[in-house]
């Protein structure tokens, strides 16, 4: 088996910016191995959770129950609502409190100013510039 060519510790940085972005909510748990990132707020447990949580962290005093970490918004997040719990998630979320890219990423990208969005294409190649590390082409084949 092969080492990454890169650490958790040089990709740590842009999880971080990633999360911030996309409005990660979790709890900080300082667990090795699920680190820590830049977390809104988590979502509550439910009582069972809370009673799960309760008798596991007191019978064995190493181990964690954890509220899950998602992209999902528990407070209001660079102009996007916070979850109001209708539980349509799966169905595309309205208010775009579950991250996806039409309600984040892609309007973030429009009001750069820079956007071109091309329909009905995939992009095959991004040709990057080794001079400055960004982008100086790329090839899309459109059907």
């Amino acid at each position: 088996m092969n080492d990454w060519p890169i650490s958790y510790d040089e990709l740590s940085p842009y999880y971080d910016k990633v999360e911030e972005f996309i409005g990660v909510s979790g709890a900080y748990e300082n667990v090795p191995n699920l680190p820590d990132g830049k977390f809104l707020p988590a979502m509550k447990m439910t009582c069972g959770e809370q009673l799960l949580k309760r008798a596991v962290e007191r019978r064995w005093k190493d181990r964690k129950v954890t509220i899950g970490r998602a992209a999902i918004l528990t407070q209001k997040h660079n102009g996007r609502a916070a979850c109001h719990y209708c539980g349509h998630c799966d169905r595309g979320c309205s208010t775009y409190s579950y991250f996806s890219s039409p309600g984040s990423t892609l309007p973030a990208a429009a009001r750069t100013g820079r956007l071109t969005l091309r329909t009905n294409a995939v992009a095959s190649h991004v040709i990057v510039d080794t001079k400055t590390g960004k982008r100086k082409a790329s090839r899309a084949s459109i059907s």
